[in-house]
């Protein structure tokens, strides 16, 4: 959500219905399993409430023109976008290294 929101890009929150896979590859007796969406799940609420943060926040912006990006970080983490308006999105992407960051966004 924090790049939808650096970017002005539609939210997208996860797939729908159900997913295939391998469960032992590359085993040879070919078992697959299933998981199956579950809109219930604490995981996916929190993902659709911030989809409709987003959505809201760029029903604002996301109509302006997009003037200004940079790269705040070398490893691409930090990131912020100026629109037209003037508004300013800074975002810090989470940190792969570390369990549990869920990154930073500020928007002035």
């Amino acid at each position: 959500m924090l790049l939808d929101t650096l970017t002005g890009d539609l939210p997208s929150v996860c797939p729908v219905g159900r997913m295939y896979g391998w469960k032992t590859p590359p085993r040879t007796d070919h078992e697959i399993f299933v998981f199956r969406y579950n809109i219930a799940d604490p995981v996916t609420l929190q993902a659709i409430d911030a989809a409709v943060a987003v959505s809201r926040f760029n029903s604002r912006h996301a109509t302006d023109d997009l003037v200004h990006h940079a790269f705040l970080s070398e490893d691409g983490l930090e990131q912020e976008t100026e629109y037209a308006s003037g508004t300013r999105v800074k975002i810090r992407l989470p940190d792969p290294q570390r369990a549990g960051d869920e990154g930073e966004l500020k928007v002035s």
